[in-house]
């Protein structure tokens, strides 16, 4: 018990800095949205949203941190079948956008459940890896179940996000290797299968793979992707704000953000927002390895790893490195669903490390 204090100043010192850092990041994403709106002149309806679901998930990410960890865990299967429940009833009482059917609509509001769950999802995976007997084997029907209601909708890059946070949190809980090789395997079948049966995925890839075949279709994204980079150069356009991407991009203030900025700030200012995302995740990870109960370690390094995988996917597909997805930039992109579940997924995170502090006993686990 010698080094407590010592830890304790650590896991003060990392929190408070992992939640500064996610508010600069959440500040620039809200310039970012006024860059991407401002030559259209919508800019001022969506920044002012956008900074009232930014107070609301700070405030729920202070109150969610002073939960106790193992209150969370206790109740973490009963939330996580309520969040299953709230996935399968989308197809009915879902708003449909888009093409699909992932919304919920209130009044003026719509909510986007599988950004919000994604936090009850980790801890639903994390009570099963540390807290049943079959431990793996609980675990990959969970990751099944999340990623088939979400690719009921169907939303592919979402049910990707979760396929990898899933395999995320199988790696960090020590399964075998050859049990994330069969989940991988078995992951990307049911992707296949899922891309054969909606012929416009499969238009994505094969104009991915080659933009000529549908360069006025599937594969234009892709070309103004790479347009957007173009003209931003290594130190972004003067004066015309994202002028190019708000014209020719989907979801410039969404979907293509980072593309935005890339045009907006040129490839040396979105690198300041890279560099300040990786140290982010870098603390993030860091103050896992402080706790030593292995649930509150797994539970903060599948949350930090589940958010790395969606910035880089996004990033990815805003350079055209990978077929278009759809999925927002955490903190930045605008969506008050996509804030919110990132911030609850922190709070998780920051709640986990709090409770390391204490020295009171937890309940007993089961072995």
């Amino acid at each position: 018990m010698g080094d407590l204090p010592d830890r304790k100043a650590m896991l003060i010192d990392r929190s408070l800095l992992l939640l500064l850092l996610a508010v600069l990041i959440q500040l620039w994403g809200l310039g970012a949205v006024y860059g991407t709106l401002a030559p259209s002149g919508r800019w001022a309806h969506f920044l002012a949203r956008q900074s009232l679901w930014a107070a609301v998930s700070f405030m729920v990410l202070l109150t969610v941190w002073r939960v106790p960890f193992w209150v969370l865990l206790r109740h973490a299967p009963a939330a996580g079948v309520a969040a299953l429940a709230v996935l399968l009833l989308l197809p009915w009482f879902g708003t449909r956008i888009n093409g699909m059917a992932g919304w919920y609509q209130c009044l003026h509001w719509t909510v986007q459940p599988s950004e919000l769950v994604k936090g009850f999802f980790l801890l639903f995976l994390t009570w099963a890896l540390t807290r049943t007997a079959g431990r793996a084997l609980w675990a990959a029907p969970v990751i099944a179940a999340y990623c088939f209601l979400i690719l009921l909708q169907p939303d592919w890059g979402t049910a990707f996000v979760y396929a990898l946070g899933g395999l995320g949190a199988l790696y960090f809980g020590r399964a075998s290797k050859r049990l994330l090789g069969l989940f991988a395997a078995g992951g990307a079948l049911g992707m296949a299968a899922v891309a054969a049966a909606h012929p416009y995925m499969l238009r994505r890839i094969a104009s991915f793979l080659n933009p000529a075949l549908d360069p006025g279709g599937a594969g234009w994204h892709q070309h103004q992707f790479a347009i957007a980079a173009a003209r931003g150069g290594w130190c972004g356009v003067k004066g015309e704000m994202a002028a190019w991407s708000a014209g020719f991009l989907p979801l410039s203030h969404n979907d293509s953000i980072y593309a935005a900025m890339t045009e907006m700030l040129g490839v040396l200012g979105a690198g300041l927002l890279l560099f300040l995302f990786a140290v982010w995740f870098w603390q993030w990870f860091r103050l896992a390895e402080i706790c030593r109960a292995p649930e509150r370690k797994l539970c903060i390094e599948a949350s930090a790893a589940m958010v790395l995988l969606q910035t880089l996917l996004h990033i990815f597909v805003n350079l055209a490195l990978v077929p278009p997805t759809g999925i927002t930039l955490p903190l930045v992109s605008y969506g008050g669903s996509s804030m919110l579940g990132t911030m609850l997924m922190l709070a998780i995170s920051l709640s986990a490390a709090r409770e390391e502090r204490l020295t009171l006993p937890e309940p007993t686990r089961r072995s």
